[in-house]
């Protein structure tokens, strides 16, 4: 049973890291993203002028509401960033541990019995000696 859990713990463990990795990479470009969006504006602000700007502003802020409502009602959860990232890399693992056949219920439940049967002999330690 300890073999058993060692394998699904290390394919867990992996799909952990590659689930991770691809978080970090999202919120990365996602922060690029922000970046690249106040530079154009500001550089747009300096070549067009405040007056063609104001109104492009007004649209994208307009458009990042939409676009957080919609994610609001599509994930059911708050669009704090946090929460957001916490729920996009559960649903990431979830479909990473049934790609590779990794049953989280069952690490669960070998964990538990083992524990179990630690507790029993540190209790009972006269009944397991042989």
């Amino acid at each position: 049973m300890g073999a058993e859990l060692q394998l699904l713990q290390s394919k867990k463990d992996k799909i952990d890291k590659k689930a991770n990795k691809q978080g970090h990479f999202y919120r990365i470009l996602f922060g690029g993203y922000l970046v690249g969006q106040l530079g154009l504006v500001i550089h747009l602000t300096y070549e067009l002028g405040w007056d063609l700007m104001e109104p492009v502003t007004y649209l994208i802020g307009l458009g990042s509401s939409i676009l957080t409502f919609g994610v609001y009602i599509f994930t059911k959860s708050d669009f704090a960033f946090e929460s957001h990232g916490e729920n996009w890399l559960e649903k990431k693992r979830d479909k990473l541990y049934e790609k590779e056949g990794v049953d989280v219920s069952r690490i669960e439940t070998i964990e538990k019995i083992i524990a179990q049967a630690k507790i029993g002999a540190w209790v009972n330690p006269s009944e397991n000696k042989s």
